[in-house]
């Protein structure tokens, strides 16, 4: 429903600017740049957050304002040109115009592009200066300003998004992918218990772990480096959201503030996440480096005896890590139970019990039914009572 509501406000602004053509009293004053302000209006982006519609309207608005004095100066700067070269104007073209009015075009394009490179959200206003200083006519100002009227209203006012929803949802989205790399964790430690650190100790009689348990490792391993990846993705583009949102005036329950806590807290939980994905990297230095014999003081030993001894150290290794299973699934358990607590107390991943009628509109969607006694006296989270239960826990 989301994705139906978006394109229906992107399609807005094209059709109320073809539409307006339609008549007769606005064909008369845009004439035949009138499909002009179809194209600024679809270029001006209204399916932006609000804060950066605004943002974005103001730039483009400030753009064309700069650009309107300057385009009149080369204008009159290439007139002179001609002036003094063919006062009488006995020659349709000037060499000297074209060659003052090409200065001036590329000085233009040349200190819009450095700008938008200093500043990558100017894009589309330099874009649209660009194509200002090429073509100036009084016209074209008024059909740039209309299609911007157009796509800030239709932003503004249809399917209103803010930037502190579009946050809420990244939040919503890195508290189920940090979930779900913490759930890979116990797989991953489940598979590392029953495979030995080097591949080579397979040929070995009496090892534990076989050619498919290496396999399913193999592919743990690399399921929780992808999923940590895009953990790692997930909160690159909360950074991004960030700043918007902090800027953005809005009412709400959380402030700027809390925002900026939330936003810390997610990345303090991105660090220990990402060092379990770079255990099997430490693994690999290890085979590369001869195996755990390399580590071994005492050298005077046999083939046999060093195979026997790679093979203890890999039965210490084994039951290590099985001894990591319970206690890493339990804190794995109440770690998950606390990021979903978390994510209902701040409402950012949706509470269950109660169908939302409004299911177009941003925000977390409740539309999950629950029986409420089916649970019993287990405390769940999003209970009051949950931090208490949790805190005992840990």
């Amino acid at each position: 429903m989301k994705v139906t509501c978006l394109m229906l406000k992107g399609s807005l602004p094209v059709a109320i600017s073809l539409a307006l053509y339609q008549a007769d009293a606005a064909a008369e004053v845009y004439t035949s740049l009138g499909f002009l302000v179809a194209i600024i209006a679809v270029v001006t982006v209204n399916l932006l957050p609000r804060a950066k519609l605004i943002q974005m309207t103001f730039a483009i608005c400030g753009c064309i304002a700069i650009a309107i004095p300057l385009s009149m100066l080369a204008t009159w700067s290439g007139l002179q040109a001609r002036y003094h070269t063919d006062p009488e104007g006995l020659h349709q073209y000037n060499s000297s115009q074209s060659a003052v009015t090409a200065v001036w075009l590329f000085f233009h394009i040349w200190l819009s592009n450095s700008i938008q490179a200093r500043y990558p959200a100017l894009l589309i206003p330099t874009i649209l200066y660009n194509i200002f200083m090429i073509d100036l006519i009084y016209l074209t100002t008024r059909c740039y300003y209309t299609g911007v009227a157009i796509s800030f209203v239709s932003g503004v006012f249809i399917y209103p998004v803010t930037c502190r929803s579009e946050i809420c949802e990244v939040q919503e989205k890195y508290l189920h992918a940090a979930r779900g790399t913490l759930n890979s964790t116990v797989e991953y430690l489940i598979h590392l218990s029953r495979t030995p650190a080097s591949p080579r100790l397979l040929r070995q009689p009496g090892i534990v772990g076989e050619g498919s348990e290496r396999d399913a490792f193999d592919q743990s391993a690399t399921t929780l480096k992808q999923q940590t990846a895009d953990l790692k993705a997930v909160y690159v583009k909360m950074h991004e959201e960030l700043i918007m949102a902090k800027r953005e005036i809005a009412w709400g329950k959380l402030s700027a503030k809390d925002i900026n806590h939330t936003s810390d807290l997610c990345r303090r939980i991105l660090m220990p996440i990402m060092g379990i994905s770079h255990v099997q990297d430490m693994l690999k230095r290890v085979e590369s480096a001869g195996g755990w014999d390399s580590f071994d003081t005492t050298s005077d030993k046999s083939s046999a005896e060093k195979i026997g001894h790679s093979s203890n150290h890999e039965v210490i290794w084994q039951d290590a890590i099985e001894s990591l299973i319970g206690p890493a699934s339990t804190l794995v358990k109440a770690i998950n139970d606390g990021l979903e607590h978390a994510g209902l107390q701040l409402e950012i991943i949706p509470r269950p019990g109660k169908k939302n009628l409004t299911r177009f509109m941003p925000g977390p969607q409740r539309d999950r039914q629950t029986d409420a006694e089916a649970n019993g006296e287990v405390i769940e989270p999003g209970e009051p009572a949950f931090s208490r239960d949790l805190e005992d826990r840990t």
